[in-house]
């Protein structure tokens, strides 16, 4: 899946496969500017994701909705987003 945003005022895009709804497989993402693509590892922990990049960078992310799961907790599937720090 492609998610694009921002950090700061840099655009970014981050790619990221996912298995089970939860399992993080793999990520990566880069700088529009550099077109350099850098690895991430994390875990997922519930609506939480935390990633690490191999530059050092670390990203506190939460799945954000649009109230269309109900009840059901949100996971990478029912979710419109990513947002945090």
């Amino acid at each position: 899946m492609e998610i694009y945003g921002t950090i700061g005022s840099y655009s970014v895009g981050l790619n990221y496969t996912v298995r089970n709804k939860t399992d993080l497989v793999t990520a990566h993402y880069l700088y529009a500017s550099q077109l350099k693509d850098l690895r991430l590892t994390g875990q997922v922990r519930g609506e939480g994701i935390e990633l690490k990049g191999e530059d050092g960078s670390i990203f506190h992310l939460h799945l954000v909705g649009n109230r269309s799961n109900g009840k059901e907790p949100l996971t990478f599937y029912n979710s419109v987003g990513l947002t945090g720090i």
